[in-house]
């Protein structure tokens, strides 16, 4: 029974890998088992046969007065292994078992489910605040966990466990701020954050997370904008959930034609079919490089800044109007007189509070005449409040969170009330007011807030256009029936 036949090719390896794991009885043979081996590999090399042959038969008679030790090495190898082999199946089994459980404990602990039933043993008061001071816990654990080892995110197990809890934990922390602008005052947040709801929604909603890369298509194509195209994603996912609805329901009907425009960015319906009465295309003329602050702006450090991807999605919000709308946009004249009544009573208000000596027909004729855009001649009185109005809603009407309530002012006084923001002039030169109606724009903004979230912005439509900002809501929440 000789063992030249051993001296297969790979048998030096498998030699040494187990005489490794016999540890005990390996530690004496190792080092010399690989001086042999690597010594007739030398010689053989080197075509010295004569000698390689020699050396072999005092190399095979060594293994064979070892013969006893090698198998007892073999044997002490493969049953280490064999038994190693079982215990760790059982300990993985258990393992999994533990995990599962642990899974179910987590669940049950940060599920609002487990508040929601009045006959919950637990639902007290002081529990509830304990449970959810827990659920913080946990789950900022594991987001911080997350965001320390990035390379986590890919094994994140999405299956086993509740997505929309880290949709409403992340949501909760950021939404309101502008999260994206490394100047802001507020938080940024973390790519993996953002990355995790994106996960977490399109994991739960797949036919949205479709929709959403078809609509962006041609800037994914580019391959030069994935921070950006993640962003937009965050923000769609993470809107109010009428807002969510509408936005998807009508985005397949909206196309990006253009993501590196110069100038204004816009929304333009290009008709088709004869005589212009086919369903025709709803553009959007977009810049992406610019997408994060003001248009044209572009200046992270300027204080008027509406709030990142403000624009982008005031641009779309116009498609979405046109689009619920089918043959032209969806607020009706109901929404422009609610406007130009929200407007109307405000001027009103703050004549009588700039100038308290004047009566209701007089303080009627100068909110007429900045609405109307007529001169006030023959009362200094009442031309020079007029101009102090104007003076006070420039400040008033001032700063990034007034985007929308001062370009509708705009739009309702012909330009006579404005703040930081409005339109003057169209894309063709001429006054934007003349052929735009203020509901067009006050839609668009409205619609971009809702899904960007910014608390400022939101709070001054309510401010200054309360009863528009109402009726614009319940156009939303009808369209997303």
């Amino acid at each position: 029974m000789g063992y030249k036949r051993e001296f297969r090719e790979g048998f030096k390896d498998d030699l040494v890998e187990y005489a490794g794991k016999g540890i005990g009885m390996g530690d004496r043979f190792y080092g010399q088992i690989i001086d042999w081996i690597n010594e007739y590999s030398s010689l053989a090399s080197s075509g010295l046969n004569r000698n390689a042959d020699s050396y072999y038969g005092e190399l095979n008679q060594t293994l064979l007065n070892s013969k006893q030790n090698i198998v007892t090495l073999f044997d002490a190898a493969a049953s280490v292994e064999a038994d190693y082999a079982q215990k760790f199946a059982d300990i993985t089994l258990a393992m999994s078992r533990y995990t599962d459980k642990i899974c179910e404990l987590r669940n049950m602990l940060i599920s609002p489910a487990l508040l929601n039933t009045a006959a919950d043993p637990f639902a007290n008061p002081d529990l509830e605040v304990k449970l959810n001071a827990l659920r913080i816990k946990i789950l900022t654990a594991e987001i911080s966990d997350l965001i320390a080892h990035p390379e986590k995110l890919a094994q994140f197990d999405i299956e086993n466990c509740d997505p929309q809890l880290y949709i409403d934990f992340i949501n909760n922390k950021y939404r309101g701020q502008d999260m994206f602008n490394p100047s802001s005052a507020t938080p940024n947040i973390s790519d993996i954050e953002r990355d995790l709801l994106i996960k977490c929604y399109e994991y739960m909603h797949p036919e949205n997370a479709e929709k959403m890369n078809i609509f962006l298509q041609p800037i994914i194509q580019d391959g030069n904008y994935d921070t950006e195209t993640k962003n937009i994603k965050y923000l769609a996912y993470a809107a109010p959930d009428t807002y969510n609805s509408v936005l998807f329901k009508y985005l397949p009907e909206v196309n990006i034609k253009e993501y590196h425009q110069s100038g204004s960015q816009y929304f333009y319906h290009t008709r088709s079919g004869f005589l212009g009465f086919g369903p025709g295309n709803n553009n959007l003329y977009i810049d992406i490089d610019r997408v994060l602050y003001n248009d044209p702006i572009n200046d992270p450090t300027n204080s008027n800044d509406p709030g990142g991807y403000t624009v982008f999605f005031h641009e779309l919000g116009h498609a979405i109007d046109y689009v619920m709308g089918k043959a032209g946009y969806a607020n009706s004249t109901s929404l422009d007189d609610t406007i130009k009544k929200d407007v109307e009573n405000n001027l009103k208000l703050n004549i009588i509070i700039l100038e308290p000596s004047l009566n209701a027909t007089q303080t009627q004729l100068i909110a007429d005449s900045l609405m109307k855009g007529q001169t006030i001649t023959g009362d200094s009185v009442l031309d020079n409040t007029r101009a102090d109005v104007q003076t006070y809603y420039e400040k008033l009407l001032a700063g990034g969170s007034q985007y929308c309530t001062s370009d509708t002012y705009s739009g309702v006084t012909g330009n006579n009330v404005q703040g930081s923001y409005a339109h003057v002039l169209d894309r063709k030169g001429k006054p934007y007011w003349d052929s735009h109606l203020p509901s067009v724009e006050f839609f668009a903004s409205a619609f971009s807030h809702n899904i960007t979230g910014y608390a400022d912005s939101i709070k001054a439509m309510g401010d200054y256009l309360k009863n528009s900002t109402i009726e614009f809501t319940v156009l939303i929440e009808t369209a997303s029936k």
